[in-house]
């Protein structure tokens, strides 16, 4: 098999599979103004470096605006600016942040959300579990 015939069957193999789409949706430079003030109002403050580096998955289902980093094997879970407008804050104090390790189907249509490797109202520590931290 020549080598263009290689390179053309990869470079389709990775298209069907979806592997490339995170990239084509070009992360970079999200507009501020971006899924997650739609579903939920500029009132949630997401942070630039948030929104900026993470790609937006926010719904209207979801309780708070949610963003996946580029590997998608994290999501990251930005609350309310308030901690008394969070969901669940009348049963205590609910956090900022929260990472959650993620999985997805090789079209990346179906997400599977595990374990939370992060909880709290730090950024920096919330942007270093998203990234893929330890």
């Amino acid at each position: 098999m020549k080598a263009s015939a290689i390179i053309d069957s990869l470079v389709k193999r990775v298209a069907e599979s979806g592997v490339g789409r995170l990239a084509r949706r070009g992360l970079e430079g999200q507009n501020p103004r971006g899924q997650w003030v739609e579903e939920f109002g500029a009132e949630y403050a997401v942070p630039s470096e948030i929104y900026s580096n993470f790609e937006d998955l926010s719904w209207h289902n979801d309780i708070m605006p949610r963003f996946r980093n580029s590997e998608g094997t994290r999501v990251i879970w930005v609350g309310h600016p308030d901690p008394y407008e969070r969901p669940g804050h009348h049963d205590g104090p609910t956090s900022r942040f929260t990472v959650s390790i993620a999985s997805y189907d090789e079209n990346y249509e179906r997400e599977e959300l595990g374990t939370d490797v992060y909880d709290g109202d730090d950024l920096q520590a919330a942007l270093h579990y998203a990234r893929g931290g330890v």
